[in-house]
């Protein structure tokens, strides 16, 4: 699931403008507020209009939403597009300081703040760009791309030193080829073969012919190796010659390159040899392939760039992503191996410093059944003490396995879910008359004698 967000400003007295285009939308969309409305209104003997929708004065006072002047849900592919108004929201007053957006400045007296929002399996941004353009053309205002902060967030990444890890084309494909385990494992072979590992070599680790041919291209092909040309002596089985290509022994035999033991060069055995790319190299050590592909995944998934730490250091404590996750702080721990109990009381420890929203282990094998006990039971404890008795039981997650990426987008669509269920309950307020409206409907019908 995704959440895309637009927001924009229009003055008051252009309600009649931004009503009609959400008109019109609810005849070219498939709405899911208004017609409940017309049910209820219908049960009061009322018309629509005359009643007012939404939380009552005191209740948006309490969540410092102001009051809602217009909204719907519109149920599209995969999801709900949602548009909401609101008068004079005060946004000093909102309780979650990560509720604030990079553009969100108090409105000025006599404005409305309106939000459109896709929440969606799948990427909506054509419908949302769509929609936003009808609201810009009739009131003439801007509708701008806006995307939830959070002050933790900001102070962490001023203060983390990140290492800049590579972002071309090129090192994700690399790094997509050594998220096989078959592929990493060879190329961890090769890396602690000195001088690099010899074709005829490779049955040593691979034993089937066909598998070990697929592998041999599958790394010469995604930039994993490269491949070179050894002659070995004959006789002392000894590594004489390294050149590019199989063409230059030739060459080298012309102008009377010999072998040790006195053979002409291009009489010695070449083999092949195979050896690491330094991008290869790079992206090994330290699993930095493993940060580059949930890096991509996060950006895929709606996450700007700049949102994302990677491998980063602060004070004495190594992180090894930090995102900001739909407002969410989300520190995430990555493992090409096993997670084991050791593991966790040490990503716990950076829970709690670094006062994360979400965590996130993700693990290339399995998160060890002692790992979530000792965390089920921790967990359990801080609720216990907690004094808002917040329920914290679902802001840790485990990626396993090494079909991890796709682990990874049900672990990042539940968190935008927070956000998108927030929405919800703002435009889900206007399915209930105002309380003002309702004993206004009883004292007009008295008046008629109706009751």
């Amino acid at each position: 699931m995704m959440l895309m967000m637009r927001r924009g400003r229009f003055p008051s007295n252009d309600k009649a403008k931004f009503e009609e285009v959400l008109s019109n939308l609810r005849e070219e969309l498939d709405p899911l507020l208004s017609p409940v409305q017309s049910l209820v209104a219908q049960k009061l003997h009322v018309p629509t209009a005359s009643l007012k929708w939404g939380a009552s004065t005191a209740e948006t006072s309490l969540f410092g939403l102001g009051a809602a002047a217009f909204a719907e849900v519109f149920v599209i592919e995969s999801g709900y597009l949602i548009v909401t108004a609101t008068e004079s929201p005060d946004v000093r007053r909102l309780s979650v300081a990560l509720e604030r957006t990079d553009n969100s400045n108090d409105p000025s007296e006599g404005m409305l703040s309106f939000t459109l929002a896709t929440i969606a399996d799948q990427d909506a941004a054509g419908l949302l760009d769509a929609v936003a353009g009808k609201f810009e053309t009739a009131l003439g205002s801007s509708i701008s791309t806006f995307r939830y902060t959070n002050d933790r967030f900001k102070e962490l990444k001023a203060e983390a030193v990140s290492e800049d890890l590579p972002q071309s084309d090129e090192a994700i494909t690399v790094s997509r080829a050594l998220s096989d385990p078959d592929v990493r494992k060879l190329a961890i072979n090769i890396k602690s073969s000195r001088g690099g590992l010899l074709g005829k070599e490779l049955s040593k680790y691979v034993s089937e012919d066909d598998r070990r041919k697929d592998l041999m291209n599958q790394l010469l092909s995604e930039g994993v190796v490269t491949k070179e040309v050894v002659v070995v002596c004959s006789g002392t089985q000894s590594q004489i010659v390294r050149v590019i290509d199989r063409t230059s022994l030739d060459k080298l035999a012309q102008e009377g390159l010999r072998c040790a033991c006195g053979k002409p060069i291009n009489e010695e055995i070449p083999e092949d040899l195979l050896i690491l790319t330094d991008l290869a190299v790079i992206l090994l050590d330290k699993s930095r392939w493993l940060s580059v592909l949930v890096r991509e995944e996060l950006i895929t998934l709606g996450v700007p760039r700049e949102d994302i730490l990677l491998e980063c250091v602060i004070g004495a404590d190594e992180i090894d992503c930090i995102a900001l996750v739909g407002g969410e702080l989300t520190i995430f721990e990555l493992k090409d191996k096993e997670f084991s109990v050791g593991n966790a009381y040490s990503f716990g420890a950076k829970m709690g410093l670094l006062s994360a929203e979400q965590s996130v282990i993700v693990t290339t094998e399995f998160v060890s059944p002692d790992v979530k006990a000792h965390f089920s039971r921790s967990r359990a404890s801080d609720r216990r003490v907690s004094s808002r008795g917040a329920d914290n039981s679902d802001t840790l997650h485990y990626v396993e396995g090494s079909d991890f990426q796709s682990e990874l987008q049900g672990v990042i669509s539940k968190i935008y879910g927070i956000r998108g269920r927030r929405l919800l309950d703002v435009a889900m307020r206007s399915l209930t008359p105002d309380s003002a409206s309702l004993v206004a409907v009883i004292e007009s019908h008295s008046v008629r004698g109706e009751l």
